[in-house]
């Protein structure tokens, strides 16, 4: 699930997930298109942004207009154009603040089962799509990748949503801890 601006979506992504960076121009919670499916419309600088109910529950806080945001969710065709059906909906004030406060991640092999050099040498290219200050720590791995295990533990990364969800896909959300500052276990934002 990477990340793109808004000015950057083509339909050429249609059926991706992504993640998408812009301006809500403004919020439509009645219309046509409004449904028991989308019970909120936001316009993306200028794209249709399709919003659930849970999404829109869960991410309140981000849903306003005028303020810089991250929208991750698959993208759909709005007849000529592309439009998101979002999954998360993020202020960028509030991912700074929350980028600021993880300081280590430790994946974990052993959640899931289908952790072997092929998902490792993912794991470490996707990691080199985000540097930044986060320590990265893996534990539990298979006997045949210890090389390439000390390489993912020398990546430092910006710990972001779009690195989370790619994780995610490749170990599921119990093979990735996420440690704050003080050293707590922490919970990502999702």
């Amino acid at each position: 699930m990477g990340a793109i601006w808004v000015s950057e979506l083509t339909l050429k992504h249609l059926g991706s997930e992504k993640f998408i960076a812009g301006f809500i121009e403004q919020i439509e919670d009645e219309g046509p298109l409004v449904s028991d499916e989308t019970i909120m419309l936001l316009d993306l600088e200028g794209v249709m942004v399709r919003v659930s109910k849970d999404v829109a529950e869960r991410y309140a806080k981000a849903t306003r207009i005028n303020i810089p945001v991250l929208i991750g969710g698959t993208i759909e065709r709005d007849g000529e154009y592309p439009a998101i059906r979002a999954i998360s909906v993020f202020s960028l004030e509030q991912l700074h603040k929350d980028i600021g406060a993880v300081r280590e991640i430790v994946l974990d092999c052993t959640a899931s089962h289908k952790c072997d050099r092929v998902v490792l040498k993912k794991i470490y290219r996707l990691l080199k799509q985000y540097p930044g200050e986060t320590a990265v720590n893996i534990i539990n791995v298979p006997k045949d990748s210890e090389r390439l295990a000390h390489k993912i533990k020398k990546r430092r990364v910006i710990f972001c949503p779009p690195l989370y969800f790619s994780l995610t896909t490749l170990l599921g959300e119990a093979g990735i801890r996420i440690y704050s500052d003080n050293g707590e276990k922490a919970e990502p934002r999702r």
